[in-house]
């Protein structure tokens, strides 16, 4: 009796190994992708930050050189305000941060703009220096269980001193 036996197929070593192999390959991709989205979404959340922080900036900077006088109408623990005064008194711009993170600018029309919701209030603060103002800001945000913070600080000077 001649008993040759069928040997088609794979054996059990030869599939445990291909699958250690695809298993490895998987790890290696998704480890790579989930490394990448994260840094991309950490410099989208740096640029945001950054236009929020400019656009902010220049706001100040170009009403406090319009302005007469800038002074803090509100120093609270819960909220600070500065306000820009032409050369009548009349306020130019008000500028609000409030511990909620919330930084908003209201203009001479009453228009109120929200600039950021990402506002580190206990790193933020408005500080008068003699005529000038120093704005010293950070924002914040959680990506992927992290803190992210972008930090700025400038003084401005009115122009229109009488």
């Amino acid at each position: 009796m001649n008993t040759q036996m069928n040997k088609k197929g794979f054996t059990l070593v030869e599939t445990i190994t291909v699958l250690a192999i695809v298993g490895i390959f998987i790890a290696f991709f998704y480890t790579l992708y989930f490394l990448n989205w994260q840094a991309c979404d950490q410099f989208i959340a740096y640029a945001d930050f950054g236009q929020d922080m400019d656009q902010i900036i220049d706001q100040i900077g170009q009403d406090g050189r319009n302005a007469t006088t800038i002074k803090i109408t509100i120093n609270s623990p819960t909220t600070q305000q500065v306000e820009c005064l032409d050369t009548n008194g009349n306020p130019i711009s008000t500028y609000t941060m409030t511990n909620t993170g919330v930084f908003t600018i209201t203009n001479a029309q009453n228009n109120q703009n929200i600039i950021t919701q990402k506002l580190d209030f206990a790193n933020s603060a408005f500080v008068m220096d003699g005529n000038a103002i120093q704005v010293k800001l950070r924002l914040a945000d959680q990506i992927f269980g992290h803190t992210v913070f972008l930090n700025s600080e400038t003084e401005i000077y009115p122009r229109n001193l009488p």
